[in-house]
């Protein structure tokens, strides 16, 4: 399985993209349940930053995909990995501590503190 292929949602293709070719389009993290909407600031590494960056807390260990102790499911949107994880990652779950989205997207984060 292709690790950063899944559900698309579409961008602005009038967008510059950054290094990792990645639409610099403002992008928008809704969090489920509840639908709080957080915009994905410029600055952030990783969608894990961006999520600290908000106060929202997530499980982590090691920051680089190892692990899987960050992972989530991700119900809308598609997010591109920084490098490949090497924790297992199945279909329609993500590893918020290496990668970043392409477009909005929507997490049912279940371990949130």
């Amino acid at each position: 399985m292709n690790h950063s292929t899944f559900l698309w949602q579409g961008t602005d293709a009038s967008a510059q993209e950054n290094e990792a070719g990645v639409s610099d389009a403002q992008k928008f993290i809704t969090l489920k349940p509840g639908g709080k909407k957080l915009e994905y600031p410029e600055k952030a590494a990783s969608l894990l930053e961006a999520l600290e960056y908000h106060g929202i807390a997530v499980e982590y260990q090691c920051r680089s995909g190892y692990c899987g102790s960050c992972r989530c499911r991700m119900t809308a949107g598609k997010v591109t990995y920084r490098q490949e994880p090497l924790a297992l990652v199945n279909e329609g779950e993500i590893l918020p501590c290496c990668c970043i989205p392409e477009c909005d997207i929507e997490l049912d984060i279940e371990n949130v503190r």
